[in-house]
C-alpha cells in the first residue's frame, strides 16, 4: 500500500463492483481534513492524480492543520472553549487580530492624558483643565494668537472639548476610538441644539484626528456622523429671525415705561449688534458720546477688539439713560421678563439678526456690517445672521425708532 511520506493520507488501490457509482475510479485518497477533523475519502480514476490531491491537501495542511499540533492539551481546550463562546459568529483570528490591534500598549495614553497634550499643542495650558472653578472667558486664552491657531478657535475648542475629556477621562483614546455609537449618545445628551452638538462633534473630531498622527489612536469616531453635518447645513438656509419694527417700538417704549434700567442696553443691542455678553461686561466709560463710537475691549469680546460707531437711531436712547458704572446688570433676565410682560416670545440672537438684517438692507455693504458685530469674515454673517427678505421702506422704518417722549427720563437712569 503506497503512501505518502509524512502525511496523514493513503493511496490505495480499491476493488470496485461493476454498476456503482466508483465503477470507473480505481484508485482512493483516505485520510482526514485536519489533524482532528472528520476522516474523508476520494476516488480517482488514475494512480496519479490521487496522489497530487494528497500533495495538494498536504500543502493545506502543512499551512494550517500541522501547526495545531504544535498546541498543549490547554491550549486547544482554551481555542475551542473560545470558538464556542464566538457561537460561530465572528472568527477566532478576527477576534485576536482586533485584540493584538487595540490592546492597551506601553504608548496608550488616557482621554484626559491626550486631551492636555492636544491643547497644549494648541498653546492653551493644563492648568486650565485642572481648574476646578472653570472661568466662562479666560483671559490668557485669548491674548494672542499661537501657532497659526486664532484666538476664537482656541478658546471655543477648549470650551466645547473639555466636557467630552472629562466625561471619558479614564478611557484610553484607543478605547475610546471604538465608542462611536456611546460617545453620539453622549453628545445628543449633552447639546439638544442641532449647532451646538454639530461644532462639539467638529471638536471631537479634530481630538481623535490629532491622536491617529500621533498613533494614540487607529480610528475617528465621529468620521461617521455625517447626519449631524446634513441638520446644520439645513439649519444654514433657514432665514434668521427678526424682529418687525413695530415689535422693536413696541419692546423699546414698553421698556421705557417698565424697566428704564435695561433701556440703553436694550437700544445698543438692537441698534450696534453687540452681543449679550458684551453688553453684560460694558461700562459707560467705554461708551465715548462725544466720539460717537463705544469701545469693546479684548477681554470683553468674543474675537477680537473693536470700535462700533454709535448711529444716529441709537445716540437718543444714550443720551436720556446714561448713568455711571456698569451699562446693566442682569440683562437676559430683565430682557426676558419685560417680554414675558407684553407677551413678545423672544427668540435666540433675535437682536443681532435684526441689526445685521437691517443695517445691511440700509448700507448693502457686508463687510461693514459684519465688522461692527464682531465677525473676523462675511461668510459666518452671511450664512447665521443675514435676513435678506426685508424691504427698504421696513429698513427705514426699524432706523427711525426714537425714545417716546411721554417715558423720556421715566424711571432711574443708570444701571439697577
Amino acid at each position: 500500500m503506497p503512501k505518502i511520506e509524512r502525511a496523514p493520507f493513503t493511496v490505495v488501490k480499491t476493488v470496485v463492483h461493476k454498476g456503482t457509482i466508483h465503477e470507473s475510479k480505481k484508485w482512493k485518497l483516505e485520510g482526514r481534513k485536519e489533524v482532528f477533523g472528520k476522516r474523508i475519502r476520494q476516488f480517482f480514476e488514475t494512480e496519479k492524480a490521487a496522489r497530487e490531491a494528497g500533495n495538494r491537501r498536504l500543502a493545506e495542511l502543512r499551512s494550517h492543520g500541522l501547526r495545531a499540533t504544535e498546541l498543549t492539551d490547554f491550549q486547544r481546550a482554551d481555542a475551542a472553549q473560545a470558538i464556542q463562546l464566538l457561537n460561530s459568529e465572528v472568527p477566532l483570528q478576527e477576534v485576536v487580530s482586533f485584540y493584538l490591534e487595540n490592546r492597551r500598549k506601553p504608548s496608550d495614553i488616557t482621554v484626559w492624558e491626550g486631551g492636555i497634550r492636544f491643547l497644549e499643542s494648541r498653546g492653551i495650558p493644563e492648568s486650565e483643565l485642572k481648574r476646578k472653578a472653570f472661568e466662562r472667558r479666560p483671559a490668557e486664552l485669548r491674548l494672542n494668537d499661537f501657532g497659526g491657531y486664532r484666538k476664537s478657535h482656541r478658546y471655543t475648542l477648549f470650551c466645547r472639548l473639555k466636557p467630552f475629556l472629562k466625561d471619558y477621562a479614564k478611557f484610553t483614546m484607543r478605547e475610546a476610538s471604538h465608542k462611536a455609537p456611546t460617545i453620539k449618545k453622549w453628545l445628543e445628551k449633552k447639546n439638544s441644539n442641532n449647532i451646538t452638538r454639530d461644532n462639539r462633534r467638529r471638536s471631537i473630531s479634530s481630538f481623535f484626528l490629532w491622536g491617529i498622527a500621533e498613533e494614540y489612536c487607529a480610528k475617528n469616531p465621529a468620521e461617521t456622523w455625517t447626519e449631524l453635518k446634513k441638520q446644520v447645513n439645513k439649519l444654514g438656509k433657514r432665514k434668521p429671525p427678526i424682529l418687525t419694527p413695530e415689535q422693536l417700538q413696541l419692546l423699546l417704549h414698553s421698556a421705557q415705561k417698565h424697566s428704564p434700567n435695561i433701556c440703553a442696553a436694550l437700544a445698543i443691542s438692537v441698534f450696534s449688534g453687540a452681543r449679550v455678553s458684551e453688553i453684560e461686561k460694558m461700562s459707560w466709560s467705554d461708551i465715548k458720546l462725544d466720539d460717537l463710537f463705544m469701545h469693546v475691549p479684548l477681554e470683553h469680546s468674543k474675537s477680537e477688539t473693536r470700535e462700533v460707531k454709535i448711529l444716529d437711531a441709537l445716540l437718543p436712547w444714550l443720551q436720556i439713560y446714561k448713568g455711571s458704572g456698569s451699562v446693566v446688570t442682569n440683562f437676559a433676565k430683565k430682557r426676558r421678563k419685560l417680554c414675558k410682560l407684553i407677551h413678545l416670545q423672544w427668540k435666540h440672537n433675535f437682536a443681532r439678526h435684526s441689526y445685521g438684517s437691517y443695517r445691511y438692507t440700509h448700507t448693502e455693504n457686508l463687510e461693514t456690517t459684519a465688522f461692527s458685530m464682531g465677525h473676523e469674515d462675511i461668510n459666518t454673517f452671511r450664512k447665521w445672521y443675514l435676513n435678506r427678505g426685508i424691504t427698504r421702506k421696513e429698513a427705514d422704518a426699524y432706523w427711525a425708532i426714537r425714545p417716546d417722549p411721554k417715558y423720556a427720563g421715566f424711571g432711574t437712569q443708570g444701571t439697577q
